[in-house]
């Protein structure tokens, strides 16, 4: 798995990798995009989900540029497994308005500060 940490931060979704050390924030329509990735979507699913939600079809296109950004900047891996987290789906960021090209910008301001200070992971409750 990629070594990440995301928050949605007053409806902003921010991603952090942690061995970059850049950060990310997605639009409305991209982090909607993101909760569904992590719920273990395929495109096709993503394009239904979206059709439903928004009343318009985005194009594989927009879907695929979204995605291949992800996999580019090492957000996300590809994987063979079929590992569905349960509901996250049903959990997705709240319609905004009308669908947008899904977008992501990329900020490179913290990585001296992440390489003296990195973030720890958090630790579950079964751990101490």
């Amino acid at each position: 798995e990629p070594a990440v940490v995301a928050d949605v931060i007053d409806q902003e979704t921010i991603i952090m990798n942690l061995a970059s050390g850049d950060y990310y924030s997605l639009n409305d329509t991209g982090g909607e995009l993101w909760v569904l990735l992590l719920a273990g979507l395929h495109r096709g699913e993503l394009v239904a989900t979206i059709a439903e939600r928004y009343g318009t079809t985005p194009s594989a296109g927009e879907i695929d540029a979204f995605i291949g950004r992800l996999l580019e900047y090492r957000l996300i891996v590809p994987t063979e497994q079929l590992e569905r987290a349960n509901g996250v789906a049903d959990h997705a960021l709240p319609m905004a308005g009308a669908w947008s090209t899904p977008e992501i910008s990329v900020y490179a301001d913290m990585k001296d500060l992440l390489a003296m200070d990195p973030p720890l992971p958090l630790l579950g409750p079964n751990r101490g």
